[in-house]
């Protein structure tokens, strides 16, 4: 994380050497860090974690996964399209957390996919995600609001308010 900082604050030398840490799969544990560091684009970054990602344990390598789709990288999309054909509906749940804030095509073509997932719930949640972007189907949330799950409601909440988009300010 420290090198990570440094390296957005400039520093040529500690940018290179996080490459070269990624790259050997010194990766540290928390999701936030990998939200982090893909919050920018970065090539290097990018093609660092795609080193990476054949030496992390599989628990990590759902995250190392959605941060080279966060950075507009290829092959990211292929750990997690796996990931979401999987039997165990938590793992599929998971990966839908990593995809929810991820931009673009690859994360969008995913997410597509999980509309169409057997679990009622899973189904919801990436429904939920897609019309947050567009807002064209505000009944969905109405119908999650609805839902006897806590956690879709919960949901429902968090992605409506996305859709109305920011709230002027006075």
């Amino acid at each position: 994380p420290l090198l990570h900082a440094a390296a957005r604050l400039g520093d040529a030398a500690a940018r290179t050497a996080l490459a070269t840490r990624l790259s050997a799969g010194a990766l540290p544990l928390e999701p936030a860090f990998f939200l982090s560091l893909s919050s920018a684009p970065d090539a290097g970054l990018a093609a660092a974690l795609a080193a990476a990602q054949e030496r992390v344990e599989e628990e990590l390598a759902r995250t190392v996964a959605a941060a080279r789709i966060r950075l507009g990288a290829a092959g990211g999309a292929d750990v997690l399209r796996q990931a979401l054909a999987d039997p165990e509906e938590e793992l599929r749940r998971e990966v839908l957390d990593l995809l929810v804030e991820a931009p673009g095509a690859a994360a969008d073509a995913l997410l597509d996919k999980a509309r169409r997932d057997p679990s009622p719930f899973v189904g919801a949640y990436a429904e939920l995600r897609a019309q947050a972007r567009t807002g064209r189907d505000a009944p969905v949330f109405g119908k999650a609001f609805e839902s006897d799950d806590w956690e879709l409601r919960q949901l429902a909440v968090r992605f409506a308010a996305r859709a109305a988009g920011p709230r002027p300010t006075r």
